[in-house]
């Protein structure tokens, strides 16, 4: 996952598989259909896709399956797809993770090798090769040790670091306030949480009085709010390390919000039939309107990692179906189609890779990966 997303109180080795990639061609797009899928053994109806790894060779996902019409037998499956040089999809490895109740939240290493996994509610991480299937404890609570527990459910891999929200804890049980650390993937107990930051009071002080918030952490000394107090205004705070939250914006609603780098991209309504699309960064104030006064939004908001690439739709709720659009800092924030998938498609769930180089959506139709541009 690339980014911290909190929401508040109204709003966080099986084998592998061969069998060859059925692929319908759309210039650079890719799309492998549901039948593909399910030869190659991916559950795509329960299937949840996450994000690409930092050297964007591999998609990861995640699905939960039983084996009979009663529920039983549950197994929690990691997908991780190699994805060729056209985007189409080569082998996927299958992992049953028996070590979880339930997958969480999880993330790549920053070197591409692993993938760590948080269950029982932040109380156990855990780190699975992905070349040999091992998996290590990083941590697990254990009655009458000190330990860290990932609370709320955020884990991120940021610029070479994979960062985590949650809080420290002693033998006695006794809990220390909430703080963003830095989780080191090769080390175990709570040797492998370094703190950063304590932000318990900064958050209390932004959620005062309020009863809905969104955050939103793309790095470790950035955060941006976004913050209702049940009437029809939302404020919009930024947080930099050792900074008083500052406000940016406010609106009638906020619709989407996703960050990268220093730079939040988000979606509000102004009015009724008016909306907007900004880019905001938070270390020059700079405040870029992608799209103003549109008479419906744009949703499903993606940031790349350095904050200069965005992903988008139109989704249509009647019909079902969307457009898919980008903009990028490089070619002025002007927004475009995307080139390679110029045209309607079924609507699912959309992710940007990391660098902002393709975008990846899964749907009924299949899993589809495109070329941004």
């Amino acid at each position: 996952m690339k980014g911290f997303m909190n929401f508040g109180r109204t709003a966080l080795l099986l084998g592998f598989c061969f069998c060859c990639t059925v692929n319908t061609a759309e210039a650079n797009a890719s799309l492998t259909p549901i039948s593909a899928l399910k030869a190659k053994g991916v559950y795509s109806d329960s299937m949840h896709i996450v994000g690409t790894s930092p050297d964007n060779r591999y998609l990861c996902a995640y699905g939960r399956v039983t084996k009979d019409s009663k529920h039983n037998d549950f197994r929690n499956l990691l997908y991780i797809f190699n994805i060729n040089a056209d985007n189409s999809i080569g082998k996927v490895n299958i992992f049953n993770i028996k070590e979880l109740p339930r997958i969480e939240q999880l993330a790549f290493t920053p070197d591409s090798k692993s993938v760590v996994l948080v269950g029982k509610m932040g109380a156990k991480v855990i780190r699975l090769d992905i070349e040999s299937g091992n998996v290590t404890t990083i941590m697990e609570h254990t009655k009458g040790q000190p330990g860290f527990r990932v609370f709320p459910l955020v884990l991120i891999n940021n610029s070479g670091e994979l960062l985590v929200q949650g809080y420290f804890y002693d033998e006695d049980g006794y809990c220390g306030p909430n703080t963003i650390s830095v989780l080191d993937a090769n080390k175990t107990g709570v040797e492998a949480f370094n703190l950063f930051r304590e932000v318990d009071r900064m958050q209390q002080e932004a959620r005062r009085d309020y009863l809905t918030f969104v955050e939103y952490y793309p790095r470790k000394d950035v955060g941006f709010m976004a913050l209702n107090n049940g009437k029809n205004i939302w404020n919009c705070y930024k947080w930099e390390a050792d900074k008083k939250i500052e406000p940016f914006d406010k609106a009638e609603e906020v619709l989407g919000f996703w960050g990268g780098d220093s730079r939040i991209l988000y979606s509000v309504k102004r009015a009724p039939n008016s909306y907007d699309l900004v880019v905001y960064d938070a270390h020059t104030n700079d405040k870029i309107k992608l799209s103003e006064g549109r008479r419906t939004p744009y949703m499903y908001l993606f940031l790349s990692a350095d904050g200069k690439t965005a992903l988008f739709n139109d989704a249509d709720d009647n019909t079902g179906t969307t457009q898919l659009y980008y903009a990028r800092e490089g070619e002025g924030w002007e927004i475009k189609p995307l080139q390679d998938l110029n045209k309607r498609v079924r609507t699912g769930t959309l992710r940007i890779a990391l660098d902002g180089s393709r975008a990846i959506q899964h749907s009924t139709q299949g899993l589809r990966i495109i070329d941004i541009k």
